[in-house]
């Protein structure tokens, strides 16, 4: 295995592509660079060609926020150019290609990267790219971030990727899954297309936030007025509305009031406020962002206080935000065992993270 002390070039060899018309035959190969200067070759990295329209077709498969959680889903649904099936490097990090047009996008993806120096195990690169008669697929063409700023020069294929995935973030919130639509707004946003997303960013909260009313509403008719409490705090943060407002105050002065909405029973509330106090410590808010922002992560603890998982329970919206959140509460990898009497092997407990507007001065 490559230790993690290595430094990684990929580099994609592809002979007689710049100024070709497709037809010559193209030579690839994959190698990594060690910092010593050593060449290590790969073997049996797939490798895939596909067109825009395939991209298009499968961006809704990636997660902007995080994406290393989504690059395996997203590798397997890419269907490759016909003639380019099941290409994979052979024992000295060679794959033969033959009609590699300008216009196709090189795929590569190898999960063993992940495990050494990078996070990140996915290029989405043009073959137009290719200078010399090489594509080098390295550090600075890793992840979505290289696949953004070429989409800049294509600007049909961007309004594409934007459109689908506008439309499939409209019929995620036709069908409630709320923390889907909240995905793919944070891609419309990720991919420069600011003012859609604020607007899709919006209907989320709204119709997420109806769709909690009438939860609450139901759970008022079943006696639950604790749950109901907690649900119209839910929809009113979402989505202010001077109904759910009167509601909230007419629960409250019956003796129904907030709860913590951590999931313990109360008596860990104490180590609720010790896994929050550490999260806090852990994030810094971002500088740059104005307004009042606010998102759930859910962490799974170990019985020996190890934090195994972590996922999105509701996105902010916005992905600078998101991302600090996410970055902060993976960098506290343990925190006290879980007490006596408080879940079995693990516990799953979400924490709230709230950006408020700066005051004056």
């Amino acid at each position: 295995m490559i230790s993690s002390a290595e430094r990684f070039l990929w580099c994609i060899t592809l002979a007689g592509l710049v100024g070709c018309h497709c037809d010559a035959a193209v030579s690839v190969e994959v190698f990594v660079r060690t910092r010593s200067g050593d060449t290590v070759r790969l073997s049996s990295s797939p490798v895939k060609v596909v067109d825009a329209k395939v991209l298009v077709e499968s961006i809704s498969l990636l997660d902007t926020v995080d994406p290393e959680r989504s690059y395996d889903r997203f590798f397997q649904a890419l269907a490759s150019v016909k003639g380019f099936d099941g290409i994979f490097t052979d024992a000295t990090g060679t794959a033969p290609l033959s009609g590699l047009s300008a216009e196709h996008f090189v795929v590569v993806s190898d999960r063993r990267l992940a495990l050494t120096v990078f996070e990140q195990y996915l290029w989405i690169v043009p073959a137009a790219e290719a200078r010399d008669d090489k594509l080098l697929l390295g550090s600075h063409n890793l992840g979505l971030g290289h696949f953004r700023e070429a989409l800049k020069s294509r600007p049909n294929l961007e309004r594409s990727v934007v459109t689908k995935l506008k439309a499939d973030a409209n019929h995620a919130i036709a069908q409630k899954d709320f923390a889907q639509a909240r995905m793919l707004a944070s891609g419309v946003f990720y991919f420069g297309d600011v003012e859609n997303a604020k607007t899709t960013k919006s209907e989320i909260d709204r119709q997420e936030a109806m769709s909690l009313r009438q939860q609450a509403e139901v759970a008022i008719q079943n006696k639950k007025f604790d749950n109901a409490y907690e649900l119209f705090q839910k929809a009113q943060a979402l989505f202010p509305d001077e109904l759910v407002k009167k509601l909230l105050a007419e629960l409250k002065s019956k003796g129904i009031g907030p709860s913590t909405g951590n999931g313990l029973p109360s008596e860990f509330g104490w180590y609720y406020l010790l896994i929050k106090d550490a999260m806090d410590r852990a994030w810094t808010q971002p500088s740059q962002l104005q307004g009042r922002l606010n998102c759930v992560v859910f962490i799974r603890i170990q019985r020996d206080g190890t934090i195994s998982y972590v996922w999105f329970d509701q996105r902010s919206g916005n992905p600078v935000m998101d991302e600090s959140v996410l970055s902060a509460v993976k960098s506290v990898r343990r925190i006290r065992p879980l007490p006596p009497g408080l879940g079995n092997a693990y516990v799953d407990i979400p924490v709230a993270f709230e950006l408020k507007p700066k005051g004056p001065g």
